[in-house]
């Protein structure tokens, strides 16, 4: 079974830390309240955390245990740290020298190909469309009973992760199915973490689209685009709305996170973007992967797209 060894490392813990990634986003939240809430099954008092100061936004925040989770440099003394959803420990912020000294007491579970496993257990599965299925994998296989707080928990992540089941294996709409069974609200969820937007935020994505660049890299198509003045769901919109570009070979969404540091999206429908990622100090997924800068402007960002689109 996928989670024996992780099942069998929960052997006599009662604290447990669930660290997600920073600037989480449906999968992370939803993985990690999940995670909490099946280690309360088994008697493992846990709770959530994310290593940055800035708050969570709002729209994650409505998920269950949502408004619990600690945005935090500082992680408590525990006898079990579960890492979810982070492509590597570089993701888990001001908790990575953290986890890194304390690898032992360590369970990863993720589903990212850039995973390097450094943890004591590792259950690592990029096949997989989220690691919010993963979580309700491990709900099957220790039959743990799937409240309605755990399946809206994991259905977020579903859907985000598989930009409402446009990707993902086919199993994923039956993970869907029993989880909607089990109380899972699609169409809230839908709203909450998808569709909803206010005009004003609407009104900057259209002037950031406007602004894109198009470039011919050798033989390769390069779309990009530069975002600045949003929180964080709204820049995560920008990345959505790149989805229907079908004439480039690779799209790079510059997002502006502060004065100094911004995030690089990266998507393509048949280059592997995580090795790109990976030469910017980042990682994800074959189709969908990102890293972050310091100091970039799109000028750095075309420069090195150029010197590593053949990578």
């Amino acid at each position: 079974m996928l989670f024996e060894q992780a099942t069998g490392f929960l052997a006599g813990k009662r604290t447990a830390a669930v660290v997600t990634h920073i600037r989480p986003d449906g999968d992370a939240i939803g993985s990690a309240s999940a995670t909490i809430m099946l280690l309360a099954a088994h008697g493992i008092d846990a709770a959530g955390y994310v290593g940055q100061y800035d708050e969570m936004p709002a729209p994650l925040r409505t998920l269950p245990l949502g408004k619990q989770f600690h945005c935090t440099d500082t992680l408590p003394d525990v006898d079990l740290i579960v890492v979810v959803d982070c492509g590597s420990l570089a993701r888990t912020g001001l908790f990575e020298d953290h986890i890194r000294a304390h690898a032992d007491r360590t369970l990863i579970i993720d589903h990212h190909a850039s995973n390097a496993c450094e943890a004591q257990v590792n259950v690592v599965c990029p096949e997989i469309e989220s690691t919010c299925s993963l979580i309700w994998q491990w709900y099957q296989e220790t039959n743990t009973e799937i409240t309605a707080p755990a399946a809206n928990a994991m259905m977020g992540g579903l859907l985000t992760d598989t930009a409402q089941f446009r990707y993902g294996r086919p199993a994923a709409r039956d993970i869907a199915a029993d989880l909607v069974k089990h109380g899972a609200d699609e169409g809230a969820l839908v709203h909450t973490l998808i569709d909803a937007i206010s005009a004003e935020n609407l009104q900057r994505i259209g002037a950031a689209l406007a602004g894109l660049s198009i470039h011919q890299m050798g033989q390769k198509r390069v779309v990009t685009i530069e975002a600045c003045d949003m929180d964080i769901p709204t820049l995560e919109r920008i990345v959505d709305f790149t989805r229907g570009i079908d004439d480039a070979d690779l799209i790079a969404v510059l997002k502006r996170l502060d004065q100094d540091t911004a995030a690089v999206s990266l998507r393509s429908q048949h280059l592997d973007v995580s090795r790109i990622a990976a030469a910017g100090g980042g990682g994800g997924h074959r189709n969908a992967a990102g890293f972050t800068v310091h100091g970039w402007t799109m000028a750095d960002l075309r420069e090195f797209l150029a010197q590593h689109l053949d990578d």
